[in-house]
């Protein structure tokens, strides 16, 4: 009977350090999952100057956590870069911008962007 006991006792904490450490360790389990929703370009004019905007929508399929978004626009032999890093709960999503007002403005070269998630 004794035996038994000990025997029972040892499987209760291991249990109980099985199911803490999962609670702790949540981000292992079930990374943050960042997807694109959304992308758009769009231009306006600030005075005489054009500024180019990316809209960018993102949802969190996974679980709660952070990624930076990285968005790059080139045009002609230009380029630009600019991030944002974001937080969000599993199944969250958030729209946000990024302003880019280095365009050239006279030019018969369009601009365009890529998005990247890390």
């Amino acid at each position: 009977m004794k035996r038994q006991l000990i025997i029972i006792g040892i499987i209760v904490i291991l249990i109980t350090v099985g199911l803490s450490g999962c609670n702790e360790n949540n981000n292992t389990i079930n990374p943050p999952k960042f997807v694109i929703m959304s992308q758009s370009k769009r231009e306006s004019y600030e005075a005489a100057d054009l500024v180019g905007y990316v809209d960018v929508t993102v949802k969190n399929k996974g679980g709660r956590g952070n990624k930076t978004i990285y968005v790059k626009v080139f045009q002609d032999n230009n380029y630009w870069m600019q991030e944002q890093t974001i937080q969000l709960d599993s199944g969250a999503s958030i729209p946000f911008s990024f302003r880019f007002a280095e365009l050239e403005n006279f030019t018969s070269n369009p601009w365009d962007f890529t998005i990247s998630i890390h």
